[in-house]
């Protein structure tokens, strides 16, 4: 399911949320809101793309070469970009 992401969601997100209001307004134009069931990968360890990834809501484990951290979409860490290191840092 996709959706569009509301200017009000957007600007508490970093560095997104530093935006100008037409520039902020324009980028929730294009982005989509995604919801996912329990278990589905998002991305793999040492993947390349041209995506940004959010947590608005629920929680999600990035697993890493020697750890697994848990992220909550209401803790401060989930207002930055999962995993935005190219190639990915996580799965």
């Amino acid at each position: 399911m996709a959706d569009t992401l509301e200017p009000s969601v957007a600007a508490n997100l970093t560095p997104i949320g530093q935006l100008g209001p037409g520039a902020l307004r324009a980028l929730c134009e294009r982005a989509t809101v995604r919801t996912y069931p329990a278990g589905h990968t998002l991305f793999e360890k040492g993947s390349s793309d041209h995506i940004t990834y959010f947590l608005l809501a629920g929680s999600l484990e990035l697993k890493g070469h020697k750890d697994t951290v848990t992220l909550e979409a209401s803790s401060a860490d989930a207002k930055q970009p999962l995993s935005n290191s190219q190639p990915r840092q996580h799965t």
